[in-house]
């Protein structure tokens, strides 16, 4: 596909460059928060409890900004301690967030769904992604 693509070029120089989607830590390097960045990498799960919600509100609109300004693909995703039980506050997450697909993480075995979420007589097709517990760490590399 890229060895198809035509740009037309004005007199001056320029290079294309075709880009990926970026990580969170490397949207914050990109946009020089190497404080935050820092504060992020610093964060384990025995002190994360500590963080100020004053940066914790910093950060979050910091996530804001990121998936505004492309970033990744906004996936909702609801975790269930059994195999059973419905999805409602994903479907409305699906709605709200306008989502193509969204993940379950539950004991059940791994799936792939095409659904319809349905709230307030509104209706969005989306992609759910059934996830074992044991398939959490694989969950990057599964949705690229």
């Amino acid at each position: 596909m890229l060895q198809n693509y035509q740009l037309s070029t004005p007199v001056w120089r320029i290079e294309p460059y075709f880009m990926g989607p970026l990580h969170f830590d490397e949207f914050l390097l990109a946009i020089g928060a190497k404080q935050e960045y820092q504060i992020l990498n610093q964060l384990t799960l025995n002190n994360m409890h500590l963080i100020p919600d004053s940066v914790h509100q910093h950060l979050l609109a910091l996530v804001r900004r990121y998936t505004l300004t492309g970033g990744n693909e906004i996936i909702p995703v609801e975790v269930k301690s059994g195999n059973k039980g419905s999805i409602k506050s994903l479907h409305s997450y699906i709605i709200k967030k306008q989502a193509q697909r969204g993940i379950r993480i539950s004991s059940n075995k791994p799936l792939v769904e095409q659904l319809t979420a349905r709230q307030n007589k509104i209706e969005r097709e989306f992609e759910l992604i059934n996830l074992p517990f044991d398939l959490l760490n694989q969950i990057e590399r599964l949705l690229r």
